[in-house]
């Protein structure tokens, strides 16, 4: 009887923790622009996004999530994140993806209202080397709001 009242209260104590602690929660599909630093132009970059971004609410936080698609005869992941948002990307993942490279990266950010501003190095060997500023706008319609601790 005891074994039986443990394995009833372990779902019930994870399930209070979480709720207390404010664990992550589902991710949410959000659509992003892709803009010329400091403009609502579209960035030459934003061919390169795959859309939509993945973002979840993990520690009063927005945890956002994005992919980077480009083509095999660009060269393997010539396109790297430098900063996002003032910070370096985070869980940084290399997968192929067909015959495509897929580079998957997180940010965290209490405020996807404003325009995200990221700095990415393009390098296709023996074509085109360059550091570029650009800048995300987020549709937040659907996100949950953040509440503060």
């Amino acid at each position: 009887m005891k074994n039986i009242a443990k394995i009833i209260s372990f779902p019930f104590l994870l399930l209070t923790c979480l709720f207390i602690f404010g664990v992550t929660v589902s991710a949410q599909s959000v659509s992003y622009r892709t803009y010329k630093y400091g403009t609502h132009q579209t960035s030459m970059a934003d061919g390169y996004y795959a859309r939509p971004a993945q973002v979840v609410v993990d520690d009063n936080q927005y945890l956002v999530t994005m992919t980077i698609r480009t083509k095999k005869d660009l060269s393997p992941y010539p396109v790297q994140v430098l900063t996002i948002d003032g910070q370096a990307p985070l869980n940084v993942v290399k997968t192929r993806h067909g015959s495509d490279y897929d580079y998957r990266y997180s940010f965290r950010t209490n405020n996807l209202k404003r325009d995200i501003s990221s700095q990415i190095k393009i390098d296709v060997p023996h074509v085109y080397q360059a550091t570029h500023n650009i800048t995300f706008a987020f549709d937040t319609t659907q996100l949950p709001k953040l509440t503060n601790k």
